[in-house]
């Protein structure tokens, strides 16, 4: 699968790999996300899930589509699956249909870009939309809990701040510092065009030529007015938090914070990740659920940004069995205690390289499924050209290139790195939880 990319004289980045059936996925990227927002603690304006807001906006018309519906009947009429997402860093808009219609994805997309209506009607109107998208995700207990216990981790810094914002702030929301955010950061310098196609690159050089990517006169990109990213709160000992809801289970995420995207270390972090949480044959899921029936799913969920990243063992359990239970007259180890005795056994000993084998081996093999999929390799390769990796490494040579090479040596000393006291926190919603969260957290004294 050839890769080739190209810079265009106005800054427009295009990663293009080649796919041999007649499939194409787009893939474009505006480099902005929820750390580039000013909040009330690092500017005048509070502006805090905006860029989730801007990504609304994007599809309710441009000066020469109506309305959504327009939008929505261009992709419908060639059944293409089309979507965005905000994330902390980023903005992606993904479609996908046969190649024959790449001009008309191309075409579609740019429009929606750099010709948006940005109508102050519509944007008040949006407010109420992302609101109820906003509360109907605090309802979904285990996403709600996942997204914020990075305020635990970053605290101090925008990556503590929620993707989506919070209904008090969107309401209030100022149309014109609104569209001064958004005029900033959506310019083709500061974004990416990633595509994976059949078709020639330089005939597809040629469609985007004809996009209003190129064709439309733009600024370059200055971000002289969102800087202030905040910085990251001193932390000594386990941070924790605790909110009440009257549920039957209690929600858990514990993690540590750990480091940036362009440190090798996110690698053997994943295998830990494997080990630990990644599978059905892996160390929690063996010993909560198999061994001692206290959960249904148990994972993990590891990101890294910018300046830093986190690793969140993530899982819910009967709330009578949270720390420890009586059954059959026989005390037992609830659900933290076992996390815990998990994390000491993996601080102290480590790996063992049968773990570390199939470890290996299960990423190998989910790294082949990804390029099954041409949005997994368009979403892949738009990331590492947005954050200028230094070394593109393709998704197809990414096992043999990183994670073959690592050793039980390397796994042991990044878990003594990262899995420290002054990078732990605790995250648990449940039935009068705040009265217990203390006695959970004194669970995990003995973490150095």
């Amino acid at each position: 699968m050839k890769l080739s990319e190209y810079r265009f004289d106005n800054g427009l980045k295009v990663i293009y790999q080649n796919r041999p059936d007649a499939l194409t996925a787009v893939s474009l990227f505006c480099c902005v996300g929820s750390v580039n927002e000013p909040t009330a603690l690092n500017g005048n304006v509070n502006l805090n899930g905006i860029s989730h807001m801007i990504e609304h906006m994007m599809f309710k018309g441009t000066t020469n589509i109506s309305d959504t519906k327009g939008i929505a009947k261009i992709f419908d009429s060639i059944g293409a699956y089309f979507n965005a997402y905000t994330d902390k860093n980023m903005t992606c808009y993904t479609v996908k249909s046969s190649s024959k219609n790449i001009d008309v994805m191309i075409q579609t997309l740019s429009d929606m870009m750099m010709n948006s209506l940005f109508v102050k009607e519509e944007f008040e109107m949006e407010k109420k939309v992302v609101t109820e998208e906003i509360i109907r995700a605090r309802d979904n207990t285990a996403n709600y809990l996942n997204n914020e216990i990075y305020s635990l981790y970053f605290k101090g810094t925008n990556l503590a701040n929620p993707i989506g914002g919070v209904p008090e702030v969107i309401s209030n929301y100022n149309y014109e510092e609104s569209k001064k955010y958004y005029k900033t950061f959506y310019v083709p310098s500061n974004m990416v065009l990633s595509i994976c196609s059949n078709r020639n690159f330089d005939d597809i050089k040629q469609l985007i030529k004809k996009s209003y990517l190129l064709t439309k006169p733009s600024s370059p990109f200055d971000n002289s007015l969102y800087k202030n990213i905040g910085v990251l709160d001193s932390q000594q000992d386990i941070r924790t938090k605790a909110l009440n809801r009257k549920l039957e289970q209690t929600h858990i995420a514990l993690g540590f914070r750990t480091t940036h995207m362009f440190n090798d270390d996110k690698y053997l972090l994943d295998i830990v990740r494997v080990i630990l949480a990644g599978n059905m044959s892996s160390r929690l899921f063996t010993e909560l659920r198999e061994k001692r029936g206290l959960t249904y799913n148990i994972g993990i969920d590891a990101s890294e940004y910018e300046k830093y990243g986190h690793f969140t063992i993530l899982t819910s359990v009967d709330k009578k069995r949270l720390i420890e239970y009586t059954e059959k007259g026989i005390k037992k180890p609830g659900a933290l205690k076992i996390i815990n005795d998990e994390l000491q056994k993996i601080i102290n000993i480590g790996v063992t390289e049968e773990e570390l084998l199939k470890a290996k081996g299960y990423i190998d093999g989910k790294l082949v499924l990804a390029t099954e999929d041409a949005l997994n390799i368009s979403d892949y390769n738009g990331k590492i050209v947005g954050f200028n990796f230094k070394h593109f490494i393709p998704i197809k040579r990414l096992y043999k290139i990183k994670y073959s090479l690592i050793t039980i040596d390397q796994v042991n000393k990044t878990i003594k790195k990262y899995f420290k006291r002054n990078r732990l926190s605790l995250f648990l919603i449940g039935d009068n939880i705040d009265k217990t969260i203390k006695k959970a957290a004194d669970i995990f004294k003995n973490i150095a």
